[in-house]
């Protein structure tokens, strides 16, 4: 569950997630969620225990050396982070993937977020395609708010097969009638590895458009 027992005091806020792995192509989505946190000067809220739901052969601790240079373990998590931009609140939950138990982990997760009664929620997603790079990386996705798919550009995605935690996500949000987005950019995919910064750019465009908020 969650290592803190409540939430910060939030009006309707704007819920963005974002989570390595599968759905994080050249980091572009988890790039585009430090990009929000920082533009709402998010800071550290609580994290969500993510020790049942992490396979720790498929996702690796990190060993590192603290200040005093003794050796710590960083461990796998999903953090909550929670600021606000130009008076809008803003919650960013980010982390590594799940490997395990999905329907237990997007239920407590979803549960959560329905108790902020948030304006929107956002899944940010990357995944590679057959574009050039010589143009704008275009965003995809699909939206429950006809005006944000409109400002966006987007339409009911029907897509059928393989997913990640965010089409999980994205169908218990559905579940509790949420105002949830998903929003996709895609890359060349001989530009998978390393950072992307032209995705994170076409991504929070996507961002901006769907919320209205304006990054200072």
């Amino acid at each position: 569950g969650f290592t803190s027992p409540a939430w910060p005091e939030l009006v309707r806020p704007v819920v963005c997630l974002a989570f390595t792995g599968w759905s994080d192509a050249a980091g572009a989505a988890t790039d585009a969620a430090e990009v929000v946190a920082e533009a709402a000067d998010a800071t550290a809220s609580f994290d969500f225990d993510a020790g049942d739901y992490i396979d720790y052969q498929a996702t690796r601790p990190v060993t590192y050396l603290d200040t005093d240079g003794r050796r710590r373990i960083e461990w796998p998590a999903v953090s909550v982070r929670c600021g606000s931009i130009s008076g809008q609140d803003v919650v960013v939950i980010s982390g590594d993937e799940p490997s395990l138990r999905w329907p237990q982990f997007s239920t407590r997760l979803s549960d959560e977020i329905e108790t902020l009664k948030p304006s929107a929620v956002l899944l940010l997603g990357s995944m590679l395609a057959d574009i050039p790079h010589t143009r704008p990386f275009p965003v995809s996705g699909s939206s429950t708010e006809p005006r944000v798919a409109e400002r966006c550009g987007i339409e009911s995605s029907n897509y059928e097969g393989p997913t990640g935690i965010l089409g999980v996500l994205h169908v218990a949000g559905l579940d509790r009638e949420l105002p949830i987005t998903s929003l996709w950019v895609s890359l060349p995919h001989y530009v998978g590895q390393g950072q992307c910064p032209p995705a994170v750019l076409s991504l929070m465009r996507a961002v901006e458009d769907a919320t209205g908020m304006r990054r200072p």
